[in-house]
């Protein structure tokens, strides 16, 4: 079994240099977070990219993803 990050969300940290900001990490798929007001909720949206391109010329490999940061980020946080 295998696991990919395809998409994450950081609405509020403690440093504040990111905030409501979403990140795609696949070709495969686009997402997009939207808030709406009137019913202060989220909402993700997501399509499908039919013509996605395969960088790597291998059909046993599509994507790439790293995480990296300091200590204490929330890396492991993050996969669980």
């Amino acid at each position: 079994m295998s696991m990919e990050l395809l998409y994450i969300w950081i609405g509020e940290n403690e440093t504040g240099f990111i905030k409501n900001q979403g990140f795609n990490f696949s070709p495969k798929y686009r997402f997009e977070m939207r808030f709406l007001e009137n019913e202060d909720v989220y909402e993700l949206d997501c399509t499908y990219n039919e013509d996605y391109p395969n960088v790597w010329c291998r059909e046993n490999l599509i994507g790439l993803t790293a995480i990296v940061g300091e200590n204490g980020t929330g890396k492991s946080s993050l996969m669980r």
